[in-house]
């Protein structure tokens, strides 16, 4: 899909990176690998795809009147997140927090094994189209039949309209589930990422509560964070 038709028609509102920006894992070096490049920060109103890195695609969101951030997923019936999901929900919203709460509405399920990136497209057009804003009061009623069909029509044009939705359901209202991501490196990248190292430091019996991802600590043993290291 050109994402640029879409932040075109609604330039108020920020997101829309390339869904390559994904990372991969390196089966080889076992090593997460960010080799086309990595998402970028954005304020809100924002939105964005993701490939999860399990052949499946999610939309994030973050509103002006809610400053959660928000999981689409139109297939799960875990609503888990994917290590690749964890890095790209950090990148982007992160802002150097230790914790990123992540909340996943129960929105409306796909009726088949593949159609969560045409589902992915409207819940993302839903939320361009409220300016901006997040209702989870009520699931949106797709019609299922015309998704495809619909979003053909719009490439062809060049030009995005809302997915046809069911005037007959009555909407149900929505579950929500909250995952969390920790993000205790100082890189500010997930703690899945890697080895975690903690620091050995203690202060009377009080063990230091600081951790480095591997490759952040730069050394091979025992680690100390900069106020233990300084007390040595």
């Amino acid at each position: 899909m050109d994402s640029g038709i879409i932040s075109r028609q609604f330039p108020n509102i920020s997101g829309f990176q390339p869904t390559g920006l994904s990372p991969v894992f390196d089966e080889a070096t076992k090593s997460w690998s960010e080799k086309f490049g990595s998402f970028s920060q954005k304020g809100c109103p924002t939105v964005q795809i993701h490939h999860t890195g399990k052949s499946h695609w999610v939309t994030s969101l973050q509103s002006v009147n809610d400053q959660c951030i928000y999981v689409l997923d139109s297939f799960s019936k875990t609503f888990t997140l994917t290590p690749s999901l964890d890095i790209q929900l950090a990148a982007i919203y992160g802002h150097g927090k230790k914790h990123i709460s992540i909340k996943l509405p129960e929105v409306q399920r796909q009726p088949n094994g593949y159609d969560c990136g045409v589902y992915s497209i409207a819940n993302l057009l839903e939320f361009c189209f409220n300016g901006g804003t997040s209702n989870f009061k009520n699931k949106t009623a797709f019609e299922p039949t015309g998704m495809r069909e619909h979003l053909i029509k719009c490439l062809e044009l060049g030009y995005f309209s809302k997915f046809p939705q069911s005037l007959n359901s009555c909407a149900d209202s929505v579950k929500m589930h909250t995952r969390k991501i920790e993000c205790s490196c100082v890189c500010g990248k997930p703690d899945i990422l890697e080895n975690m190292f903690g620091c050995e430091g203690k202060r009377g019996r009080v063990t230091c509560s600081k951790w480095v991802h591997q490759s952040c600590s730069n050394v091979l043993g025992d680690w100390l964070c900069d106020e233990h290291r300084s007390t040595v």
